[in-house]
């Protein structure tokens, strides 16, 4: 796949992403200083350094490289490209992968968004917290994996290093929140999965 292609798939997720993310994080940063919500800490030193390195890294990856790929004609994601039959198969999966993500960790901000804009503490239970405990955490994942998939580069893989840590914060939040919120947070545990989708039985 070219990496023409890839360029322009990474400025569209780019868009779409801070599409929600600007105007409520502006939100969020006015309001942060009149409600405290809960802020776990991470368990160590390598669970945070898991944490924050390949997150930075993803975003460098997909918001500096398609400029140089379309502007300097240089190619950045697939340095170290992969190709074999249905190689194409793995890419269409990684698009998916990266897409759902997007699509979830969004509609996250949006219900974090308009929750924490509220004068009281609020459990988020709306929007993309009603699909999984932690969207944005989610978006991440997907993130990980996705983008070696689409790229088909071996050194991306390192970023499944992350996943992990993530994990790890999203366990640590869920206790924290469980504190804070008692039984609510527990009732809405039993309904919505951590980081993957329950299958709601009737």
């Amino acid at each position: 796949m070219s990496h023409y292609i890839l360029s322009y798939y990474f400025i569209g997720y780019l868009l779409v992403y801070i599409l929600p993310h600007f105007p409520l994080d502006f939100l969020m940063y006015m309001k942060k200083k009149s409600i405290k919500y809960p802020n776990p800490q991470f368990r160590n030193f390598l669970v945070g350094f898991f944490f924050v390195i390949p997150s930075i890294s993803f975003w460098i990856c997909i918001s500096i490289f398609p400029f140089f790929s379309l502007f300097q004609d240089l190619n950045l994601f697939t340095i170290n490209y992969i190709n074999f039959d249905y190689a194409f198969i793995f890419q269409v999966i990684g698009f998916i992968i990266l897409s759902f993500g997007l699509v979830i960790g969004c509609l996250g901000r949006i219900g974090r968004g308009l929750y924490i804009s509220r004068d009281q503490p609020e459990l988020g239970t709306a929007w993309g917290h009603r699909i999984v405990r932690h969207p944005s955490y989610l978006h991440y994942i997907t993130g990980f994996i996705g983008l070696p998939l689409v790229t088909l580069n071996v050194f991306y893989l390192l970023f499944l290093l992350g996943i992990p840590a993530y994990i790890s914060v999203s366990l640590t939040e869920d206790k924290a929140l469980e504190e804070y919120f008692g039984e609510e947070f527990i009732n809405y545990k039993k309904k919505v999965g951590l980081l993957f989708p329950k299958i709601r039985k009737k």
